[in-house]
């Protein structure tokens, strides 16, 4: 919003407390704020069953690197942490180097 208000300032107007605007605006912030709680909460139920499995997963790939779509397409292509600990870093690094952005 600051650089809008720096480079386009003819773009915004002033919205009273009591106007249907800000109303609106307040609901799309509602509709935003719980779209991000299902997006967290799809995540973690996506991670959970894969570190009660292997638990070894958190330490390879911390933080949200799990949920990544590179990441889940090795999952993919090797079957899984047991067929990536299989592969071995070697042929892994590789394939991931090329299939990354």
């Amino acid at each position: 919003m600051a650089e809008t208000a720096r480079a386009m300032p003819h773009t915004l107007r002033a919205v009273d407390r009591d106007s249907e605007v800000l109303a609106a605006l307040t609901v799309l912030s509602g509709f935003n704020a719980d779209l991000t709680h299902e997006c967290t909460r799809a995540i973690n139920r996506l991670r959970s069953p894969q570190l009660q499995i292997f638990p070894a997963l958190e330490r390879g790939f911390p933080g949200t690197v799990l949920t990544r779509s590179l990441v889940l397409e090795l999952f993919i292509k090797y079957s899984g942490p047991t067929g990536l600990r299989t592969a071995g870093r070697s042929n892994v690094l590789p394939w991931a180097r090329n299939h990354s952005r």
